[in-house]
């Protein structure tokens, strides 16, 4: 089965010299506006949908093929392309391939994602292409309640802003494995952490269970009379006609807190999909600034999204900035995954990978396929050489003294003040020689 998705993008906030983009889709289709009990019981079983099939996945594995377009600033696109070119703004079209395994109870997931083709730049001002990146991205991650891995798999880690940005380490070449804490996922809004099919089921922030949620409790009372007041007259829940399908409509008008405009956020719910999104709109006065649509299959008995698709648009001007779609190749539902998935032998780690934990400052190599100390990995390397055992393709040996570990700095001072001891001595001794 063939299924589509795509992901959210950065919030990319005052960017100028970006494309037009159409006014925002109309969301004034008629319907009947409920109010009371019946509103209560729409936003209760409509949440109530959602969760009982999101909490039915236990384990979901996934293979996916993207698309993705990213506005590029004038003096942003690489400098290999022709001056005239590189001064000018352009799209940076990207294509590839993105892999998941996910287990609910053991809270892990494993993503991938990688590049297939060189990614295009395209004329914003000729819509011709201009060039190519001449590099592929492909990076992969384990999130587990210990720790996020994160593995440069291709060494290009570097050229994305705040990556696995190891000094003295990345620029030397070769691939490179980063740990962090767990909880590094959650504030990082890089590349790697978007893949999370789990976000597929939100609005880029809250489930869309959450938010459905608490209009239903503020309107039972169960919230601040603030909240009730609002939910009262500030949401709106419609009933929208279709032939063949129910569809709730769940609007809500809001306040920017910078800028002091009416914001405008509307859900549409599909019964054709279990009630779960078929649309998510964010409007701040009059632009759009965040645009998802949904369409779902049901495998094994659970919905999911056979296409999703997120545009998102710089605030300001309610320009469009950043597309990405996906469409699986490959899903399959609660089944077992093997524990090595979501341990650092899915990598496939290679003779010479760098290793940078950042849990316990320490920098290591891998050797055997397990990452070892640099001093020992060096010791290996040069006993391998010495017999005649480095296979072809065996990376350099990292310098030892490009970021020594917490120890090595110790031993390094701590020579040096026997070294400073021993020197005042000797000089104490021959000043008392000269003027005995």
């Amino acid at each position: 089965m063939r299924l589509s998705v795509t992901l959210s993008a950065w919030f990319l906030w005052g960017m100028s010299a970006v494309p037009a983009y159409p006014a925002p889709p109309a969301s004034d289709e008629s319907g009947q506006t409920l109010t009371g009990h019946e509103k209560l019981s729409a936003l209760e079983s409509t949440s109530a949908a959602i969760k009982s099939n999101y909490e039915s996945i236990r384990t979901w594995r996934g293979t996916y093929r993207f698309t993705e377009k990213k506005f590029t600033a004038a003096g942003s696109v690489p400098a290999g392309l022709a001056k005239d070119a590189t001064e000018a703004p352009a799209w940076r079209v990207g294509t590839g391939v993105v892999r998941f395994a996910l287990d609910v109870e053991r809270e892990s997931l494993f993503t991938s994602y990688e590049e297939t083709a060189d990614a295009n730049f395209i004329s914003l001002a000729t819509d011709q292409p201009i060039g190519t990146t001449g590099y592929r991205f492909h990076w992969e991650s384990i999130l587990t309640p210990e720790h996020w891995l994160n593995f440069d798999v291709n060494g290009h880690a570097a050229q994305i802003p705040g990556f696995l940005n190891v000094t003295g380490m990345t620029s030397k070449g070769g691939r490179l494995i980063s740990r962090e804490p767990a909880s590094s996922a959650k504030a990082h809004k890089t590349l790697g952490t978007v893949v999370d099919p789990r976000s597929w089921f939100t609005d880029g922030t809250w489930s869309f269970s959450q938010t459905l949620d608490l209009f239903s409790t503020a309107l039972k009372g169960e919230r601040t009379e603030k909240e009730r007041t609002y939910t009262q007259e500030k949401v709106t829940v419609t009933v929208l006609p279709r032939n063949d399908a129910r569809r709730i409509r769940v609007a809500q008008t809001l306040t920017h807190s910078a800028t002091n405009e009416s914001m405008y956020g509307t859900d549409i719910y599909d019964e054709a999909y279990g009630y779960n999104p078929s649309e998510f709109t964010m409007v701040i006065g009059d632009r759009l600034v965040q645009h998802r649509r949904w369409k779902y299959a049901k495998v094994d008995g659970i919905f999911l999204p056979t296409e999703f698709i997120y545009d998102h648009y710089e605030p300001k001007a309610g320009r469009l900035v950043f597309s990405r779609t996906l469409t699986m190749e490959e899903s399959v539902l609660n089944e077992p995954i093997p524990p090595k998935t979501f341990t650092i032998e899915q990598f496939g780690l290679e003779q010479g990978d760098r290793y940078h934990d950042k849990i316990g400052d320490d920098l290591k190599a891998v050797w055997d396929s397990k990452p070892v100390p640099v001093i020992e990995y060096n010791k290996n390397y040069t006993a391998a050489a010495k017999a005649g055992q480095l296979t072809g393709g065996l990376a350099a040996p990292p310098n030892a003294e490009d970021r020594p570990r917490a120890a090595t700095r110790w031993l390094l001072w701590a020579n040096a003040a026997v070294l400073a001891l021993v020197g005042a001595a000797f000089a104490f001794r021959w000043f008392r020689r000269r003027f005995a």
